[in-house]
């Protein structure tokens, strides 16, 4: 249903994307949130999950994945060969998936739009403040929504709700910023993150104490020591074998931790 009927453009993160027919385009993160949409945090499918159905999708010879920088092109093979000849009610999907496309097309460039006009009033502003011999400020990155830092944040909000209905929403922007300093100065791995994040709101300890992503950010080092001991303690308590996608989280529990510069 995602998939092109025919050939057309698309603006992805303020790029336009050329897709030909049987082809869409897709990310972890926005796969994930759409597969998830209205589903309880605790019983959604993660992210890593659904991208690894797609490669095995893919290694079967169903669709190929080409990867960009942000996004990824998923094009159907053999899309044609599914294709009868179109009835009226298919007729009116196709018009109704275009329509919701330009219109998704069209608030996509607003907002683009949007973002380059605070640009220019931001920079209208230092070059008045230079003049009038002030430091200018800095502007605010602003995050996409699709973007790998604010789905982050966006998750650990949603862990949170899932203990506390009533928690207040924060400012998912300051949050992705702050995703991004883990990310960019600590160096720390989106896998790691996200891991953390369902981590310690399953956790009777730290589910109340981990309210924000800068709050992970201070105790990390101390929450991997947490989960390498409950690791180890629930290797030995059970000698069941451990589950396939458990066991990659457990290799990265087990790596040394490598020296950072703060």
């Amino acid at each position: 249903m995602k998939a092109s009927h025919k050939e057309r453009k698309v603006l992805v993160d303020k790029q336009e994307v050329f897709l030909t027919v049987g082809e869409f385009v897709t990310g972890r993160f926005s796969l994930h949130k759409e597969f998830n949409e209205g589903i309880p945090p605790r019983k959604q499918t993660k992210d890593t999950t659904l991208w690894s159905w797609l490669k095995k999708l893919e290694k079967m010879g169903s669709i190929d994945i080409k990867t960009h920088n942000k996004y990824s092109v998923i094009s159907i093979l053999h899309w044609s060969d599914y294709q009868g000849t179109l009835t009226t009610e298919s007729q009116q999907i196709d018009n109704g998936l275009t329509r919701e496309s330009q219109q998704n097309d069209n608030k996509m460039t607003t907002e683009s739009q949007q973002i380059d006009t605070n640009n220019n009033v931001n920079n209208e502003k230092n070059e008045e403040n230079e003049k009038n011999g002030k430091k200018p400020s800095s502007p605010k990155q602003v995050y996409d929504e699709q973007s790998v830092h604010y789905q982050l944040a966006l998750r650990l909000y949603q862990n949170i709700l899932a203990n506390n209905q009533d928690y207040k929403k924060p400012n998912l922007q300051k949050w992705a910023n702050d995703v991004r300093l883990m990310i960019e100065q600590d160096k720390r791995t989106e896998e790691q993150i996200s891991y953390l994040m369902d981590w310690v709101q399953q956790d009777s300890f730290w589910k109340s104490n981990i309210l924000s992503p800068s709050k992970l950010r201070e105790k990390f080092d101390q929450l991997v020591i947490r989960v390498k001991e409950n690791i180890h303690k629930q290797n030995k308590s059970s000698e069941k074998e451990v589950p396939r996608a458990y066991q990659s989280l457990q290799d990265w529990a087990d790596e040394d931790e490598p020296e950072r510069n703060y």
